[in-house]
């Protein structure tokens, strides 16, 4: 796949035609994810396809959805795992594979939002003692045109102007804003960051979906190692902000795994603290 093609054209899509998917095209997406790189391999998953759309919605309508207002949608993923260290990370990290995987056969996704896993398995009667992690919405867009995630990449990249249009405008912070050099708040010189074969990776990952589109991310390149923090936000919960860290790290991932290597992210706190305020916390670290 064109990672980057389909990063720059992912979309989240809330109105659907009642059009179910073929079969063919789903059947890849189920195992699409059993075959996906995890964060964290020795975490078990499960994954339910539920086609029956219009009984599903009805199920979980004031359950799932931001503020209970649930997606109707032909076809519904869910995504089940241990509770884990790590288990949401690891669920954004391979649930977004599903959905770029989706975007490359043509199919419309949108990651759904919840507040209980017990609700969700009692209200789906799902057979499994694993935890809810993932509810992804499925099918084809009504609205074509409406496109969250558009980029114009010109001579430079750290300026290159994104929208993201849902009902109203919005914005993305350029690489300046997200990429700090050393400690916090000291901004990365981007052509250091051309030199290093990372910027363009830097620019893409700034497509990254998060919940209400918050962009809660930062990173800190310090030598040979990137720290990657969260914002915590009134907004949206601790494995909200877990899964939008899981799907950011993804996305640089793959993005340096076409180019020059394969990263490898470690969870947890680095011995330094960056001089990071309060409303932010490290998630996670790798070598660059």
């Amino acid at each position: 796949m064109n990672y980057k093609n389909l990063i720059k054209n992912r979309k989240s899509t809330r109105d659907y035609k009642p059009d179910a998917v073929d079969d063919r095209k789903l059947q890849a997406l189920i195992s699409y994810f059993h075959q996906a790189p995890k964060l964290v391999p020795g975490i078990k998953m499960e994954i339910f396809l539920l086609q029956n759309g219009n009984e599903v919605f009805e199920l979980l309508d004031g359950k799932a959805g931001y503020n209970g207002r649930m997606i109707k949608a032909p076809e519904y993923i869910i995504i089940t795992s241990e509770d884990k260290n790590g288990y949401m990370e690891n669920t954004g990290f391979v649930g977004e594979q599903v959905v770029l995987k989706a975007a490359d056969e043509g199919i419309d996704t949108c990651w759904i939002t919840y507040e209980s896993s017990s609700l969700i398995k009692d209200a789906l009667e799902l057979d499994t003692d694993k935890e809810v992690t993932g509810i992804i919405a499925v099918g084809y867009g009504i609205d074509k045109k409406k496109v969250l995630h558009t980029i114009d990449i010109g001579d430079n990249y750290s300026k290159a102007d994104i929208q993201i249009i849902e009902d109203n405008a919005s914005f993305r912070y350029s690489v300046e804003d997200i990429v700090f050099l050393t400690e916090w708040g000291k901004p990365a010189d981007y052509s250091m960051l051309e030199q290093r074969g990372i910027a363009e990776a830097f620019t893409y990952l700034r497509l990254a979906p998060s919940t209400l589109n918050h962009q809660p991310w930062k990173f800190i390149i310090d030598g040979s190692v990137m720290v990657l923090t969260i914002k915590d936000n009134k907004d949206t919960n601790i494995k909200e902000e877990r899964m939008d860290a899981g799907i950011v790290m993804l996305y640089f991932y793959l993005l340096l795994s076409e180019t020059i290597y394969t990263p490898h992210w470690y969870l947890g706190k680095t011995k330094k603290d960056y001089k990071i305020p309060e409303n932010y916390r490290i998630v996670s670290w790798c070598v660059l």
